[in-house]
């Protein structure tokens, strides 16, 4: 690349790293339960929207990264009462973690100084439901789904009840995608092991609204 080219990737990655995350990864953590309880309860903190695209037009600082799934009843910003720029939220279905996943966990961690990584599950998770039920899929399908098998397999192993085997599959997804982040992400562990990065788990309901926070 000539240096007109990198002159310009500086000067997209400044445009982001202007406004950084300064809160503790416990604050963080509070911060998705207290907005989780407004939801539920329907008492919304009051937003204005245009403001708040005004206000990050030139930089962002998200507190916490959720990664979750895809299902499109999982607004994450809603769902935790949230403004724009507050969350960095990456959705794959089965809140699977692959490796652009991994890079984006990276660089809210690294660029942004997001202190909490959330891996939000859901109840009656579909990519789950794939792997629990079985059946034949497309081959992307298929590969998604291997990710999911581990947890499937550990979950069999400790002689749930069938009519138990999704949801308890979907809390074990949740728990295997952590170790994946970990066990993966130098950058992650070392943070965590700094004290300045937290991670853990939670399933939102579908049917209630409310997250069950995995560490609870």
């Amino acid at each position: 690349m000539n240096r007109l080219t990198y002159f310009c990737i500086f000067l997209i990655f400044s445009s982001f790293v202007i406004a950084q995350n300064t809160l503790t990864p416990d604050q963080s953590l509070e911060e998705l339960k207290a907005g989780n309880k407004r939801f539920i309860s329907g008492e919304f903190s009051t937003k204005n929207y245009m403001a708040e695209v005004e206000e990050t037009a030139h930089g962002q600082n998200p507190y916490a990264v959720i990664v979750t799934c895809s299902d499109s009843r999982l607004p994450a910003e809603i769902i935790f009462d949230e403004s724009i720029g507050k969350l960095f939220v990456i959705r794959l279905a089965g809140n699977v973690v692959d490796s652009a996943a991994l890079g984006s966990i990276e660089y809210a961690v690294k660029y942004l100084n997001s202190s909490y990584i959330l891996m939000l599950g859901h109840t009656h998770c579909g990519a789950v439901h794939a792997v629990v039920g079985g059946g034949s899929y497309s081959p992307s399908i298929t590969a998604l789904a291997k990710k999911i098998v581990p947890a499937f397999e550990n979950v069999k192993l400790k002689n749930v009840d069938e009519e138990d085997l999704l949801e308890e599959t979907i809390e074990e997804n949740v728990h295997l995608q952590l170790k994946v982040i970990s066990s993966m992400s130098e950058i992650v562990s070392t943070r965590v092991a700094e004290g300045t990065v937290k991670i853990g788990g939670g399933v939102y309901d579908i049917s209630t609204g409310k997250i069950h926070f995995l560490e609870d």
